[in-house]
């Protein structure tokens, strides 16, 4: 009789660690969206990124002399340094530092020209 209960205990016991680590990884596994991803643009629509989940983005920033430049290329991030390589003639890579509040996303962008820019961009899609 004694016996049984011992089997009984160690099926039971065997059960909840097995099912304690299917839970464990369930959790650990949850996929969670990075918040750079879709479309950013200011408030005329002039300005825009978009961040895809492939690790590709779209872009048009308005210079200094207000003409507006069109990037695309990959993207990536490491802490607050949004990372793009960019793809066109010359393929270089541009460190942009950001910040996000709410659904406003503030990027401090280098133009064309070599000029530091503060971009304020509003969250319109995912």
């Amino acid at each position: 009789m004694m016996n049984k209960k011992n089997t009984a205990k160690k099926i039971i016991l065997t059960l909840a660690l097995v099912v304690s680590a299917l839970f464990i990884t369930a959790i650990s596994s949850c996929y969670i969206p990075n918040p750079l991803y879709g479309t950013w643009s200011d408030s005329n629509g002039d300005q825009y990124i978009t961040i895809l989940e492939d690790g590709t983005f779209t872009a048009r920033i308005t210079n200094s002399d207000l003409t507006s430049t069109d990037y695309t290329g990959e993207w990536t991030t490491v802490d607050n340094i949004l990372i793009l390589s960019i793809k066109g003639s010359v393929n270089y890579q541009r460190n942009v530092v950001w910040s996000l509040n709410g659904a406003i996303l503030y990027l401090d962008w280098t133009s064309e020209d070599n000029t530091q820019k503060s971009v304020t961009l509003y969250h319109t899609a995912r």
